[in-house]
């Protein structure tokens, strides 16, 4: 509380509401883009996630088929 003034009034008083205000908007504005980002990488990742599900029977099949034709390994 150092930038406090010696004399305080209520125009200094009504002049840092107003500055604080304008921060405020400005925080709540990035929050909102914040929130924006967010939700593009859960899309992001629940596409990733999704492709990542698929893949995975398909690798197996993939291996199977492989080990049947007797290209599998000997461990």
């Amino acid at each position: 509380m150092s930038d406090l003034p010696d004399n305080v009034d209520l125009q200094w008083l009504g002049r840092t509401m107003i500055s604080m205000r304008a921060d405020i908007a400005g925080v709540r504005e990035e929050l909102a883009g914040v929130r924006e980002d967010m939700m593009v990488m859960a899309a992001v990742l629940n596409r990733v996630d999704a492709t990542v599900s698929r893949l995975v029977p398909e690798l197996r099949a993939m291996r199977s088929q492989h080990d049947e034709c007797g290209h599998g390994s000997t461990r």
